[in-house]
């Protein structure tokens, strides 16, 4: 695990052994779902990997190197300037959070931005405070979809009340007001949606979905022609 950092591995299907596949996928899953956060157009991204499985026989073997891959690259990352974590592993699935520290340090700078997330109970001290808060939150998000796994996607009680922080959406990028319209509204009503649903500057969103959009081609499409994950890194760690 690792050999991604020096190696495009961008084809899952070209692998020859198990860990070549999970690993080739993951880096797959985290250049198309953390793309824009290594280009610095996002500061934060949440997101699952699912690793393919062959049959329910190699299932935990599959998910014991998804994880195994998840915190590889999470201590290779760290030189570049971005964070991953391990939420919480998942049935099928790994629960992932990257950052870009920098990035979370400048929306920390905002005497508002501090205000509204202490009123949500976060520690906005330091980045590591307000990360460890966030993960918290997700985390409990996660141990309840877990606990109703068997109904999920239904439309019962305990399902529709599952406490997911949109609160996040800060630590996403999503601007003040948008984050706050959300919540004030329960995700109705907004003027424009694409990343995220808008509730303020409409032109301010839609540049700025353009932005991530064209970082995210361009991560993946380096990607696909041979760029190696630490060439990838760089493009926002300045």
């Amino acid at each position: 695990m690792g050999q991604g950092m020096e190696l495009a591995l961008a084809a899952p299907e070209a692998a020859t052994t198990p860990e070549e596949r999970v690993e080739s996928e993951f880096l797959v899953c985290l250049v198309a779902q953390a793309g824009a956060v290594m280009c610095a157009s996002k500061p934060a991204a949440v997101f699952n990997f699912v690793p393919r499985q062959r049959d329910d026989a190699d299932a935990a073997r599959t998910m014991a190197l998804a994880l195994e891959a998840a915190q590889t690259y999470a201590r290779s990352m760290r030189a570049y300037g971005m964070e991953l974590r391990v939420v919480c592993p998942m049935p099928g699935r790994v629960a992932l959070l990257a950052w870009r520290p920098a990035a979370v340090e400048r929306i920390l700078s905002s005497e508002d931005n501090r205000a509204f997330l202490a009123d949500f109970g976060y520690d906005t001290s330091s980045t590591e405070a307000y990360v460890t808060c966030t993960l918290e939150r997700l985390r409990a998000y996660n141990e309840a979809l877990r606990r109703h796994q068997a109904c999920r996607g239904c439309s019962c009680e305990a399902c529709s009340q599952l406490p997911f922080p949109h609160e996040i959406g800060l630590l996403l990028g999503y601007p003040l007001d948008d984050v706050r319209g959300f919540i004030a509204n329960h995700g109705h009503g907004c003027t424009e949606r694409g990343v995220w649903k808008v509730y303020g500057n409409e032109n301010a969103a839609r540049a700025q979905f353009a932005r991530i959009k064209d970082d995210e081609r361009r991560c993946m499409r380096l990607f696909r022609q041979g760029s190696p994950l630490r060439d990838l890194l760089v493009l926002g760690a300045a």
